[in-house]
């Protein structure tokens, strides 16, 4: 079709006054987001008990004190996802988990982003677990956001040259003897979750959003004309 210079083509429906609906609304992106933020300011206003509550502390796993003990360890697991040690640790995965997890909703959907997240959360805290033993406990949400990147990266690079080279740096950057990552990030829980989300990344995309169809909509339109 010519296309005048300086015009963009009409999008689709243009000619009958209707535009075409987002195939995700970013709804999962976005309030994961914000239930980072608001956990935020939760563990400001509620400090040291809500963050010591959430955070990952192998105690708790390893030598429970109770059953209870064991239990609140067994959810720490996900939730210590919640807690940041300050506000830009906070931003630092907010600018990982936002632009990663829409493209990945947009693309397989809700259900399959925040499996991919909270799976990778906790591989990446078991991978901790692993190296550290009960000697570090863990905050932040680090491994969500590199299992995020590592599904982009898997689904997005084609080429399996240019894929290793990337997964390559990206574990460069986070070893601390790499891109001189400090020593008290945990690059094994960063390393678990980015596998993790490779591993979880859906073998096609989400279906198409089940939307009425013009042949409804005119009977509709020619039923209540009567």
């Amino acid at each position: 079709m010519f296309t005048p210079l300086g015009r963009s083509p009409d999008p689709p429906n243009a000619h009958d006054g209707r535009s075409p609906p987002n195939r995700f609304p970013l709804r999962a992106s976005l309030g994961l987001a914000g239930l980072l933020v608001a956990s935020f300011f939760l563990s400001l206003i509620l400090a040291p008990g809500f963050e010591r509550a959430l955070s990952f502390l192998p105690r708790r796993i390893l030598n429970p004190g109770d059953f209870w003990d064991f239990a609140l360890g067994g959810l720490t697991l996900v939730s210590h996802a919640l807690v940041h040690a300050d506000s830009s640790h906070l931003i630092l995965n907010l600018c990982m988990v936002l632009p990663f997890a829409a493209v990945l909703e947009t693309r397989f959907g809700p259900a399959a982003t925040l499996r991919i997240f909270w799976g990778s959360v906790a591989a990446g805290v078991l991978t901790h677990l692993a190296v550290y033993g009960g000697s570090h406990g863990l905050m932040g949400a680090s491994a969500g956001a590199s299992g995020l990147l590592g599904a982009w990266m898997r689904g997005k690079v084609r080429n399996g040259w240019a894929f290793f080279a990337l997964a390559a740096l990206w574990i460069a950057a986070n070893h601390p003897r790499g891109l001189g990552v400090a020593e008290s990030v945990s690059w094994q829980a960063h390393l678990g979750g980015f596998l993790a989300g490779m591993a979880l990344l859906p073998a096609s995309p989400a279906p198409e959003p089940s939307r009425p169809s013009e042949a409804s909509g005119s009977q509709k339109d020619s039923s209540s004309g009567r």
